[in-house]
This record gives C-alpha cells, structure tokens and sequence, in this order.
C-alpha cells in the first residue's frame, strides 16, 4: 500500500531482532532523505497506530473495497438455515459483494 512498508518476519523473532529489523529500515529510509518520528508516550504510539490505520483504510477505498456497511446491509437480507440453505446464502452474498465491489469501481470511473 501506498505511505506503507511491511515486514514480514518469522513468528519465532525475538524482540532484538524486530528492533534491529526496525532500525534498519529506518536508516534506510533516512538514506532516502525521510526524517524519524521519535514517541515519547503511548498516546502518540496510538496517534500513530490510527494515522496509519487512514493510511491503510485509504488505499483500500482507492482498490474499491467493501465497506462494513454494505456487508451488513447484505447480512441483514440472509437469515440462518440447514447447511446447504447456508451455503446457497453464502455464494448469494459473495456474489453481491463482487457486484458492489464492480459497481464501486464503475462509479470511480465514471467520476474521473
């Protein structure tokens, strides 16, 4: 994702090893001329977590996602039933999350 880097390390990573991994990246970044943002306290850890949330949750909506809402709208329509009722409902509903999802692409299409 775009303003995004992701590290994959192994589970078993001990909490030296993020720490190295981490500054690493950072000099690396700094290299490319980005500046560090140093927190002091845990609420400007959280300011940072629900920064980079908007972050993620933009370039999402720019893919054409699916929001929450449109799931529970969905939701909402199907009710519980044996197993195969179930499963009818289930390709029911990622069939009309796939036609939101194209509806929501068309829609940006046509707005540009």
């Amino acid at each position: 994702m775009a303003g995004i880097e992701r590290q994959a390390l192994p589970q078993t990573a001990s909490t030296d090893e993020l720490v190295e991994a981490h500054r690493g990246r950072v000099e690396a970044r700094c290299g490319d001329g980005a500046v560090p943002r140093p927190m002091y306290s845990i609420g400007e850890l959280w300011e940072m977590q629900h920064r980079l949330q908007e972050l993620k949750n933009a370039a999402k909506a720019r893919l054409g996602f699916v929001d929450h809402e449109q799931i529970a709208a969905v939701m909402a329509q199907t009710s519980a039933g044996d197993s195969f009722e179930q499963a009818r409902k289930d390709e029911e509903f990622a069939a009309e999350l796939i036609r939101l999802r194209q509806q929501n692409f068309s829609d940006r299409s046509a707005a540009s």
